[in-house]
């Protein structure tokens, strides 16, 4: 329900949409009119659009979900370190609002911008193994996030049998239903979200041999699977990632032996075919960036360069010149530790904030 009821009231609603969200929290202690349209649905929704047209990337890191600890890169000093101990951890590209991840098993949703993290509990002790096996889709239609869960019931990488289980519900609806599984097995790597589809890697190790990569598909209104043919790249000797990048369905192939990632894009008006959109060479940047760890982030839509996380670095790259600056790294002598930083929308969803 829209609660604009007048030219005014229709010009700060349009004005407080293209606001960060911290900055629209403090905005709604001015006036209870304003506080009634900021926390409304209808501003959420629309806010969530407008506050991240062409804007940069808003990065901040994770340091441990689990106690709601993370930082604004912004905000960073040479005291503070951006570091989990350990490897295992994964997070999706922001979703409408929101991100998905794991953590030491322990699967979450948050929207970091307004402090929101909440941990998501499974019906019947179904952990998720780590690997990204949690999808998080937004279904236009009803205004609402879709969280799908794959897990594996069996696998051998021996004999590549596998038996997988899946499950779906709606983030304001604590009830999973089961869904048939996928046709195929789902790789470790975190799945990402484009135009109502969500979309993982197909693990090429299980089930049936495939000259290609494959991808499969989610779509959430349907609640349908789908298998789609991959890029021509090898991921067997190297490194794959699926993400968003400007609008679109992407994958990034590194390539040890030249130390290079390709990022190919899918061509949805040419019949789903693939465009080597991106060639990243980093032998110039060892050892701060190396193909094997360094996975593209997104692209900021204000000059086309390219968020790079190398592991214990972050940087952009520039496709022009093909130079990466490097905006953040950690010192990692004598430590096993890594960055984990997370894209995050301006988002008011979920907001927790004591405003």
């Amino acid at each position: 329900m829209k609660l604009i009821q007048s030219q005014t009231d229709e010009a700060w609603f349009d004005i407080l949409n293209w606001l960060p969200a911290r900055s629209v929290c403090e905005l709604s202690l001015v006036c209870w009119e304003w506080r009634a349209m900021i926390m409304s649905d209808h501003f959420i929704q629309s806010h969530v659009i407008y506050a991240n047209l062409n804007k940069s990337p808003r990065i901040m890191f994770i340091l441990d979900p689990r106690f709601g600890e993370y930082m604004d890169l912004e905000k960073f000093t040479g005291v503070h370190k951006p570091i989990l101990w350990g490897l295992d951890f994964v997070c999706s590209q922001p979703c409408h609002g929101l991100n998905v991840g794991s953590y030491s098993f322990w699967d979450f949703i948050c929207n970091l911008v307004v402090g929101y993290c909440e941990h998501i509990e499974f019906d019947d002790n179904d952990g998720t193994f780590f690997g990204g096996r949690i999808g998080l889709g937004y279904n236009l239609e009803i205004n609402k996030h879709v969280v799908v869960h794959i897990t594996y019931k069996q696998k051998d990488l021996e004999t590549r049998y596998y038996e997988l289980q899946c499950k779906v519900r709606y983030l304001d609806d604590k009830l999973w239903r089961p869904l048939d599984p996928p046709p195929r097995p789902v790789a470790s790597v975190s799945p990402t979200f484009v135009d109502g589809k969500i979309y993982w890697m197909v693990e090429q190790n299980l089930g049936p041999v495939s000259a290609r990569s494959e991808i499969l598909a989610f779509d959430v209104k349907s609640d349908e699977f789908d298998v789609l043919q991959g890029p021509p790249c090898n991921n067997d000797c190297g490194r794959t990632t699926i993400l968003q990048l400007q609008v679109a369905l992407c994958v990034a192939c590194s390539d040890p032996s030249t130390n290079s990632i390709g990022i190919w894009m899918r061509m949805m008006k040419d019949c789903g075919s693939w465009l080597m959109e991106y060639h990243i060479e980093l032998s110039e940047f060892f050892p701060d960036y190396l193909s094997g760890n360094t996975t593209p982030l997104a692209v900021d839509p204000k000059d086309g360069r390219i968020l790079l996380h190398g592991g214990w670095s972050l940087g952009y790259y520039d496709p022009k010149t093909a130079i990466i600056e490097t905006i953040y790294t950690v010192d990692i002598s004598g430590h096993c530790c890594k960055l984990f930083p997370i894209i995050c929308h301006e988002s008011l969803i979920c907001l927790l904030c004591p405003f």
